[in-house]
């Protein structure tokens, strides 16, 4: 009796410490950290300068009254695309409308036509109806021409040389919408203050962008030689973005930290100058914020 009880106890023991033991792999397997992972790409990471600018249109007519009189018929409204020679307004002297008013066979008598001197977009418009007395030399509406739209930029005077005439750069709108331009003119008067010179790059563009407008003007300082690249999300910092980090698999489950020193960098990618990283090696790219410098990892690619 006493041996068959011994036995049950010694049952009853193993059965808990194999439950224990279960419990424990099961938790350790919990505690792994779900990752996904990249590699280290090698590539090109093009260098850029970026400075704020502003849209402006070189050409304006300003369309004005030849006489004084009334405006008789309107045949334009703002943001009308307007071609040279296109009739914008019909004008008539005070004598000539006073006849056309007392007399129905004199209409039309007198009439001035008032015409676009160039191709351009109606920027703005003064008289919104007709009949309307307006005095001489009063203006009537303003004419843009759309090929003279530059964006104005400022820029600091040891990066001019990367806006030399015929140089290329990259502009965006607040909408992201890109176009792209060329640099025209260096202005040769320096703004004291900033210490910058305003250079003018003519937008090459058929969309009609508003006078005024705040842009992105990106200019490509050059193609550097072939270098590592890496998601920009691989890489982490501390609170003060002094010592920045990486989390390299070693094995299947185990994943360390790994310091590194960056180079140029974009919207996407990261230049890693050092360490140099072999083309089989994983990288974290998500989850990897939090864990200690040794971690124990689940990658779920």
């Amino acid at each position: 009796m006493r041996i068959l009880a011994k036995n049950i106890f010694i049952l009853i023991a193993a059965g808990l410490a194999s439950c224990t033991s279960q419990t424990t792999d099961k938790q350790v397997r919990q505690a792994r950290a779900q990752v996904r992972t990249t590699i280290v790409e090698q590539g090109y990471l093009p260098d850029y300068l970026v400075f704020s600018g502003k849209t402006i249109y070189l050409n304006n007519n300003n369309i004005v009254a030849p006489i004084s009189g009334y405006i008789t018929k309107l045949n334009v409204k703002p943001a009308d695309k307007v071609k040279k020679g296109d009739e914008l307004f019909l004008m008539q002297s005070r004598e000539s409308y006073a006849l056309n008013n007392s007399s129905p066979n004199a209409s039309g008598y007198g009439g001035i036509k008032i015409k676009a001197p160039a191709d351009g977009v109606i920027n703005r418009l003064v008289i919104f109806r007709s009949p309307v007395y307006v005095d001489a030399g009063s203006t009537l509406c303003n004419i843009v021409e759309t090929g003279s739209l530059y964006a104005s930029v400022e820029i600091p005077y040891e990066y001019v040389s990367y806006a030399r005439q015929g140089n290329k750069c990259k502009i965006i709108l607040p909408d992201n919408t890109i176009c792209y331009a060329t640099f025209s003119k260096v202005l040769s008067r320096m703004n004291e203050g900033s210490q910058t010179l305003n250079v003018l790059a003519i937008i090459n563009t058929d969309k009609i962008i508003p006078e005024g407008m705040i842009v992105e003007v990106v200019l490509e300082k050059g193609i550097p030689a072939k270098s590592q690249l890496l998601d920009k999300k691989c890489v982490i910092s501390d609170a003060l973005m002094k010592n920045l980090w990486v989390m390299k698999l070693i094995n299947d489950s185990t994943a360390v930290r790994v310091d590194v020193k960056v180079g140029r960098q974009n919207h996407e990618k990261v230049e890693i100058l050092s360490p140099v990283f072999n083309t089989s090696d994983k990288i974290i790219s998500q989850g990897a914020y939090g864990l200690d410098g040794t971690a124990l990892v689940e990658v779920i690619n």
